[in-house]
């Protein structure tokens, strides 16, 4: 079973995606495109390394260590 977690247009900026992309998540189209895209995760240890990726990220994005 796999963990969704609802994202918004804001989410998809660099330090989230790549967060994503190391943590080992993907982004998760529904069939009924009226409804958001989400974050996907096959397990907790994912969305908890996401996590910790995404604020280390943000805090670094913030003081100009990424470009």
């Amino acid at each position: 079973m796999s963990i969704d977690v609802m994202c918004t247009e804001q989410s998809f900026n660099k330090p989230t995606l790549q967060a994503l992309s190391e943590a080992g998540g993907r982004i998760h189209l529904p069939k009924d495109l009226t409804k958001s895209p989400s974050f996907r995760f096959d397990t907790a240890e994912q969305l908890h390394r996401f996590d910790e990726l995404r604020k280390a990220y943000e805090k670094n994005a913030g003081q100009g260590a990424l470009g």
